[in-house]
């Protein structure tokens, strides 16, 4: 079971853009990853573009809590995808193709090897791991800085320091139990998959 902080920052929206996803992983290791896109994106681009990363860095399928404070991720992986999907990626507006189609059917065959929980943090809220993932991919987005692929994490020591000077007053988030784990209903395959793992 992991816990995995998404956050994906731009620099206008639209503009220069940057993702970030920190994980925290059951012996209590965290790690993290974080890369800019030059070109111009928007916000929603790069939220999504953390998830994506963060769940293909998984190199075997997993449980794992997705806490992102985008609705527009949670509430599409949980609310509209199976709709799109039935629609051929299609909204309910007769010809009209999903924005940003491509994420998300790259996020679909993603989240298709894992059993996921997506949950909604509220973002700026004080919470230190969603903080921290904003950290890295709001510096990813104005300095154009990637990390060299999946790293040992500086959260403890950046957590520290915001935490002395006042910034975060929450604990961090604690790791999830099975007992309180709830994944999602996982959604019928995309076409190029034939099968989950959980199936």
């Amino acid at each position: 079971m992991l816990t995995i902080f998404t956050d994906g920052a731009c620099e206008g929206n639209p503009g220069r853009g940057g993702w970030a996803w920190v994980r925290v992983e059951a012996d209590g290791t965290v790690r993290e990853e974080c890369g800019g896109e030059p070109a111009t994106t928007t916000n929603n681009r790069m939220e999504l573009r953390a998830a994506i990363e963060a769940l293909n860095a998984l190199t075997t399928p997993a449980a794992v809590r997705l806490c992102s404070d985008s609705r527009y991720v949670v509430d599409g992986m949980t609310k509209w995808i199976a709709n799109w999907k039935r629609r051929g990626w299609m909204t309910k507006r007769e010809g009209e193709c999903v924005l940003n189609r491509d994420l998300w059917m790259a996020l679909d065959a993603a989240a298709a090897r894992h059993r996921v929980e997506w949950r909604w943090v509220r973002g700026h809220d004080g919470h230190p791991q969603n903080e921290y993932a904003n950290h890295l991919a709001t510096r990813a987005a104005r300095e154009q800085t990637s990390s060299n692929g999946l790293e040992p994490s500086r959260f403890d020591t950046w957590v520290t320091g915001e935490q002395d000077s006042g910034r975060v007053r929450v604990p961090p988030f604690p790791f999830p139990s099975r007992d309180t784990f709830r994944a999602d209903p996982l959604l019928p395959p995309p076409p190029e998959l034939h099968h989950s793992p959980f199936a």
